[in-house]
């Protein structure tokens, strides 16, 4: 078998395709793919131009770790103060909810015919033992 013969002119000239369809039904045109030689020597702008891109990315990356450093203090702050806020309001809800369960007790009594001095002198000794 003979190798084919890749020299000349036309193989060593530059042809682009554009991408435009061929038919009106869809059919596209050939699409260009890069396909061709990579850079063959590395010399000193190379490795310039490659630290430099590597040195933005780690810029960036910085940045965005420092972002999201800001966000989590400031979530951790909402959260403290809300926290704090919780405290004050379930100390409210317990004190209210004792109140609660002393006039449910003095309904209790009144509805059943307890005298008012019974009634008086059970919230007195409630009264006392809540303070406690």
């Amino acid at each position: 078998m003979r190798e084919a013969n890749l020299s000349g002119i036309g193989y060593n000239t530059k042809v682009t395709a554009v991408d435009r369809p061929v038919t009106n039904h869809g059919m596209a045109g050939i699409k260009v793919q890069n396909q061709g030689p990579v850079r063959q020597i590395y010399d000193r702008t190379y490795y310039y131009n490659l630290l430099k891109t590597k040195n933005n990315e780690i810029v960036q990356e910085i940045s965005k770790m420092k972002s999201e450093v800001e966000e989590i203090n400031k979530d951790n702050n909402t959260y403290l103060t809300l926290e704090r806020k919780y405290e004050a309001l379930i100390k409210d809800v317990r004190k209210y909810e004792g109140e609660l369960a002393d006039y449910n007790l003095a309904l209790d009594k009144y509805r059943s015919d307890t005298k008012p001095e019974d009634i008086e002198a059970l919230y007195m000794h409630i009264k006392n033992q809540n303070d406690k």
